[in-house]
């Protein structure tokens, strides 16, 4: 059951936290081809490496390995949210500076 539900818990929980794999990598100090064979079911974490991922992700080791089918922890969905409005007020941010930029120059 674990080498089943593992791999796509991971990735799933990794993608709707906003990570890429090379992002998650970094924070966890991992290599991103060894999170990958995570996400793949090559490989499988050791005890540690799997509360550091849980941790970061903001959801239960339990949920992340089948044992548990509701595992996210409250604050995920506030991350989340977090998150995605950061990313948002950057774009615009990026996308004023380019408008003055013309306006500047013209």
């Amino acid at each position: 059951m674990y080498s089943e539900v593992f791999p796509t818990r991971l990735k799933k929980a990794r993608e709707n936290y906003g990570y890429t794999q090379m992002e998650l990598a970094d924070e966890l100090n991992i290599g991103r081809s060894t999170l990958a064979n995570y996400e793949k079911g090559f490989r499988e974490p050791d005890f540690e490496t799997l509360a550091m991922i849980a941790n970061r992700l903001g959801v239960t080791s339990d949920w992340l390995i089948g044992l548990s089918p509701n595992g996210e922890n409250v604050n995920l969905k506030e991350r989340i949210i977090e998150s995605r409005n950061r990313e948002q007020m950057l774009k615009k941010m990026e996308r004023e500076a380019v408008r003055t930029q013309r306006v500047g120059s013209n």
